[in-house]
């Protein structure tokens, strides 16, 4: 199961379906939007099965209740994987925020995928398998500025994987989080171009693989941890961001300027 797994905001859930389904997983993408569910989206990406497609709203609290009724009827009633990729984005610093919007952030990056999980824990128990991959952000790992609720809603998804790994691997279940950087999908694109040169620049120069990421970085990854080869990894944060935030990159460009005297 892929939670916004449309092309709703920004389109990873679709690229992680997508990679699953290549690999032969059968899917059962999560969208909000109705609209999202697009012939093409459930063709899937042509070699794999087709995906199967339900539209629930994840803040609703019936949400896990009709997910589950889509497992019964679509996956037979088991779910090996569960990928918890649906969220809203935010991007204000503490003293400007709203408590309603706060709130409308947890309710969906937090409280929707811990429901959703619940919901989904019983079944991996029963069946003595489970892996569990939740989306978070490197805005959960270090501190950016302006991102107070956003970010702080992607620390707690990783707090919620450590747990769950710490509770459930004795059942065969692991839980791991994968952080991406700056992606370019549609939103990303967004995000990033509408900001100054400077930023722009920056974005590409202070990590060590001075690219953008792409969607297919982020599913490459959470297929490695739903995977069987990933049965003895679990309470891990694996960060796609080039080396973001795991280096205190200089780039070259100083380095000459420092050299040079200038």
């Amino acid at each position: 199961m892929v939670t916004g797994a449309g092309d709703g905001v920004g389109g990873i859930g679709k690229v992680i379906a997508y990679r699953l389904a290549r690999e032969g997983v059968r899917v059962l993408g999560v969208v909000r939007d109705p609209a999202e569910i697009t012939p093409e989206l459930l063709a899937g990406p042509g070699s794999g099965p087709p995906l199967a497609m339900i539209a629930v709203d994840l803040t609703d609290d019936r949400a896990p209740d009709l997910v589950m009724q889509a497992v019964r009827e679509t996956l037979d009633g088991r779910v090996d994987i569960l990928v918890n990729n649906a969220a809203a984005a935010g991007s204000v610093r503490a003293h400007e925020l709203d408590m309603s919007h706060w709130r409308d952030i947890f309710a969906l990056n937090v409280d929707g995928a811990f429901r959703l999980t619940q919901a989904v824990l019983p079944v991996m128990m029963g069946a003595g398998y489970g892996r569990i991959v939740n989306i978070s952000s490197v805005n959960g790992i270090s501190g950016f500025r302006g991102s107070s609720d956003y970010a702080i809603s992607k620390a707690a998804i990783g707090a919620m994987s450590r747990s769950l790994a710490a509770d459930y691997g004795e059942y065969g279940i692991t839980s791991n989080t994968v952080s991406p950087g700056v992606i370019m999908t549609a939103l990303g694109q967004e995000y990033v171009f509408a900001r100054e040169q400077w930023y722009i620049r920056q974005s590409l120069d202070i990590k060590p693989i001075e690219r953008w990421g792409q969607p297919e970085d982020v599913a490459a990854a959470v297929a490695f941890l739903a995977s069987d080869e990933a049965g003895y990894v679990t309470a891990q944060e694996l960060a796609v961001d080039g080396g973001l935030t795991g280096t205190h990159f200089v780039p070259d460009r100083f380095t000459g300027e420092h050299e040079s005297g200038s």
